[in-house]
C-alpha cells in the first residue's frame, strides 16, 4: 500500500476500496476516510499551487525575462517543465522545481544537450540522483555546451514550439 506524505498526515490508497484513509500521527487516532473524488481535488490543488510557487520564484528572480512575460506564457513554461522534469523520472518537488529553474537560467533544451542528457539517463544515479549527479559532478563545459547564448530567445522560442 503506497504512502504519500502530506503535510502532517500519512494518506495511504487501499487497493481493495478507493478511498483513501487518513492516519494522524499523534497520540489520540483519528480515521477519516477521503473519497477517491476528493483525494484527487486535493491534489489537483496541491499542483496548482506548486506550479504557482514556481512560477512567483521564476517572476521574482528571474525579472530580465519571466518579469517581462504575461502570466499565461509562464503558466505554460512551468507546466513544460514540470511534464519534462516528472518524464526524466523526477517525484520530489524540490528536483522538479530545481529542473524547471535550470530550464530557465541555462536553457529550456539543457537536458537534450550530450553530457546532460548522458547524465539523467546514467542508471548508476537513478531517480532524483541523477539531478544531484548532473549539477554537483557534470564539468563547467558541459554546462556551457549546454547553454543557450541568448536565453531570452530560446524561451520565446520554446515557448512558440509548444504551441505547434
Amino acid at each position: 500500500m503506497p504512502i504519500i506524505q502530506c503535510g502532517q498526515f500519512d494518506v495511504a490508497r487501499k487497493r481493495e476500496m478507493s478511498p483513501a484513509t487518513v492516519r494522524t500521527s499523534g497520540v489520540l487516532e483519528v480515521t477519516v476516510t477521503i473519497r477517491a473524488d476528493q483525494f484527487n481535488t486535493l491534489l489537483m490543488a496541491h499542483e496548482v499551487n506548486f506550479k504557482r510557487r514556481i512560477s512567483t520564484h521564476l517572476r521574482m528572480n528571474t525579472s530580465t525575462v519571466f518579469g517581462r512575460m504575461s502570466e499565461n506564457d509562464v503558466a505554460r513554461f512551468v507546466d513544460a517543465g514540470v511534464q519534462t522534469a516528472r518524464a526524466h523520472g523526477f517525484r520530489w518537488e524540490s528536483s522538479i522545481a530545481t529542473f524547471v529553474y535550470l530550464m530557465a537560467l541555462v536553457s529550456p533544451r539543457f537536458h537534450e544537450s550530450l553530457e546532460i542528457a548522458n547524465g539523467l539517463r546514467d542508471r548508476r544515479h537513478s531517480g532524483e540522483y541523477a539531478l544531484r549527479f548532473i549539477v554537483d559532478e557534470l564539468p563547467e563545459n558541459a554546462w556551457d555546451a549546454a547553454a543557450a547564448s541568448d536565453v531570452p530567445a530560446a524561451i520565446r522560442a520554446f515557448l512558440d514550439d509548444l504551441e505547434k
